[in-house]
């Protein structure tokens, strides 16, 4: 068959031709690569830059762990990569290494084509464990030597052939940050690496022993002897890997094995310590012979380590943190969240101009898109906390501060492990109880899972942006801190207090029990890849937006009907009698020119608000916020608010969109945004504001403590094997929220506010 060469060069075969009437030939696999290595060794850049935009995300089959896939283009033409989680053995103690070991080792489908094994330059020897363990699999495989910038910048060389040598696969330094060397990882990639063949780990005598007098029986099963030699120091080292051995020998051979392995703990010889030793010698010996490095002196980065961890210093940088965090939130999201409001109302005027009168434009003008510009004009603000979220985590920052804050968890009761699903909480509740998989502990665990909805998830942030922008959007705290950013900060304090109480009660009642401690590695500080940073924000942004996006839909058509009808209710005012009056009291009070105009639309606007309210008051919805309104009245809430507190147990951002329906079924036609609408909402009865800065705290108060979200109760449900647990979080957080928000609201009105 002649070669022939594509547009870019690349060599491609000629097909010969298909016969008329034949079933055409299935395009061919994908080869297919996978990115392994620690965690914090910057695989997730290195994917990026790989794979551009040319990415989606799922769950790998059968269990809750993020998997994301992506398409790269190699010389040798395109390939599938797959980013595993960080590990740091094959020898499993989570759920993420049983995944990245079975991933590996072909357990649930074919093996991988390639392994790319991601090493950190600045601390070779710690990457070196899990890369042997790697090679030993027989997969073909490339090391990507990343971070090789902070290496030379810390005087560390790397001699990448020497290593390569020793290992027998090929080595790359790379800088995923930047991209350098990402060109030539495509390029080894596309060559298919190759097999490694770095020398086995040599056990102690004894050991050694024991591993000779299997590895011959052995082999037939793992394909050769020295295979089976190679084996044998992670199969005699692991109780579950040795079960899971023995189990597929025959019988003479199993009890044999079981002899030799109770004969090394006769003599003093735990395998599983054994093992972990040989390699680790094998892993100094390789890291003595290629990496150079100065002699160690206090660097500039133990410096930044000793003030962010430090006790009092390090919480007053954590405190600054993230007060500019929340700062920035309000000062960079504000134009994009005017521009998201001018764009909805231009829709909301042409579709207005458009459409005739009717039903059917009120559906359009004021349920969809009232509904939808209700939270997606809050979408900014989740962008940009999910940016500066990315950027702190890219930095290395966020592990000092889960070093930190473990103090304070320890006194909840909570294991130092636990800080990571809670983190994982503020985007969403729902990831954060999934990553309480990892906690060993089911009292930790469960602890854990209960504190979880306390964070201040994305749900929560479009009622937070909407309270706090419509009633506290001016003036400053100690100078220098917005009244918005303060008040954002509070919430998000009195979250993390309710969810650490909440935890400490448990632990010293049902949950009694000791404490797992901390065991964290604080990866090297980084400069932020801007690429990795915006693709990692806008995925978790579309993430929020997708979720969001069927339930608003689904909750602000079914609120526009109940908002709308009945069309025909007796109104207690004649409203056309009271524009007539209103009408010759503006002409005969005013000359006529553009100032009669204005108090003229003042007024229609003022009437119209009028009857639109007590059309609200009278429809099914309305109907619903009075049945609400004896037991929501003690918190400052209103009848409206009624409604959109029983559409956000959907989901909790739908209380925006809701209440975006329902002041558009009160609008005057003026296209004033939500934000507008609700600050200028009078109670008829008292003529005060219905929403005014104490009714707002105690509605934000009430929204960081209430369980409001079926879907994080129906998971809750799954991960505890009982409806006892969901069913007990959502009346605990339901009672806290409504006797924290009557606290708020009665003692601020008996101080006169």
């Amino acid at each position: 068959m002649k070669p022939c060469h594509d547009a870019d060069g690349a060599v491609a075969t000629a097909a010969p031709p298909r016969e008329a009437g034949s079933p055409a030939a299935p395009p061919p696999r994908l080869r297919r690569v996978l990115l392994a290595g620690n965690p914090n060794v910057g695989k997730s850049s290195l994917f990026n830059r790989m794979t551009g935009l040319h990415q989606k995300v799922t769950n790998f089959p059968g269990v809750t762990v993020e998997r994301k896939v992506g398409r790269a283009v190699t010389p040798a033409g395109p390939v599938e990569v797959v980013d595993l989680p960080g590990s740091y053995s094959l020898a499993p103690h989570t759920i993420e290494e049983r995944v990245v070991r079975d991933e590996i080792r072909g357990a649930d489908g074919p093996p991988p084509d390639l392994v790319v094994v991601v090493a950190d330059a600045t601390n070779l020897a710690r990457n070196l464990f899990f890369a042997l363990q790697v090679l030993e699999t027989g997969v073909p495989a490339v090391v990507a030597l990343n971070c090789a910038d902070a290496a030379r910048g810390e005087g560390i060389s790397v001699d990448a052939a020497a290593l390569a040598r020793l290992l027998g696969v090929p080595v790359v330094p790379t800088v995923g940050r930047t991209g350098e060397g990402v060109d030539a990882l495509l390029r080894a990639v596309g060559e298919g690496g190759a097999v490694g063949t770095a020398p086995a780990p040599r056990w102690r005598p004894e050991a050694e022993a024991a591993a000779a007098m299997l590895a011959g029986p052995l082999a037939e099963r793992f394909g050769g002897r020295e295979e089976a030699r190679r084996r044998l120091p992670e199969i005699l080292g692991s109780e579950g890997r040795f079960a899971e051995m023995a189990a597929g020998l025959p019988p003479d051979l199993a009890d044999r094995a079981r002899r030799e392995r109770a004969h090394l703990a006769a003599r003093g010889v735990d395998a599983a310590t054994a093992s972990a030793e040989a390699r680790y010698a094998l892993v100094d010996s390789i890291a003595a012979e290629v990496v150079h490095a100065p002699v160690a002196t206090l660097s500039w980065r133990e410096r930044l380590d000793r003030l962010f961890t430090h006790r009092i210093l390090g919480t007053l940088v954590l405190l600054g943190v993230f007060a500019l965090l929340f700062q920035a939130v309000f000062a960079w999201s504000g134009p994009l969240m005017d521009g998201v409001d001018a764009i909805f109302g231009w829709l909301g005027g042409r579709a207005a101009a458009w459409m005739a009168p009717g039903l059917a434009r009120d559906f359009v003008v004021d349920g969809l898109l009232a509904g939808f510009s209700g939270v997606l004009v809050f979408v900014p603000q989740i962008a940009v906390l999910f940016v500066l979220i990315e950027v702190l985590d890219d930095s290395g920052y966020l592990a000092r501060a889960a070093f930190l804050l473990d103090r304070l968890m320890g006194k909840a009761g909570l294991p130092g492990r636990a800080f990571l699903p809670l983190v994982s909480s503020f985007a969403c509740a729902i990831p954060g109880i999934l990553a309480t998989r990892s906690i060993k502990d089911p009292r930790d665990r469960f602890a854990t899972i209960c504190a979880a909805p306390f964070m201040s998830c994305s749900a929560r942030l479009p009622v937070y942006a909407m309270v706090i922008g419509a009633l506290f959007s001016g003036g400053t705290v100690l100078g220098f801190l917005s009244t918005g950013a303060a008040v954002m900060i509070a919430m998000y304090l009195v979250g993390i207090a309710a969810g650490l109480a909440t935890a400490g009660v448990l632990r010293r009642t049902i949950l009694k029990g000791g404490r797992s401690p901390l065991l964290l590695e604080l990866p090297a500080y980084r400069l932020p890849s801007p690429r990795s940073v915006l693709l990692e924000a806008g995925r978790r942004t579309w993430l929020f937006v997708s979720r969001a996006g069927p339930a608003i839909l689904a909750v602000a058509v079914v609120l526009w009907c109940l908002a709308t009808f009945p069309r025909d209710v007796p109104l207690e005012k004649d409203y056309g009698a009271m524009r007539r009056e209103a009408a010759a009291s503006v002409h005969s009070s005013a000359p006529a020119g553009p100032d009669r105009e204005a108090a003229l639309k003042a007024e229609e606007g003022r009437i119209a608000r009028l009857e639109a309210s007590e059309r609200l008051s009278k429809s099914y919805a309305g109907r619903l916020g009075h049945l609400m309104e004896p037991v929501i009245r003690p918190l400052g809430f209103d009848w409206k608010m009624g409604i959109g507190l029983v559409a956000a147990f959907a989901a909790r951002e739908v209380f925006v969109s809701t209440l975006g329906v329902v002041y558009a079924a009160g609008d005057d036609g003026e296209g004033t945004s939500l934000r507008e609408a609700i600050r200028r909402d009078v109670d008829p009865a008292t003529g005060r504001p219905v929403f005014r800065p104490l009714v707002g705290l105690s509605l934000l108060v009430f929204f960081v403590l209430a369980m409001q979200c079926f879907s994080t109760l129906a998971v809750v449900r799954r991960e505890t094997g009982s409806w006892k647990w969901p069913l007990g979080m959502l009346a605990w957080m339901t009672s806290l929220a409504w006797l924290a928000s009557f606290a708020v609201f009665q003692v601020g009105s008996a101080l006169g506010y």
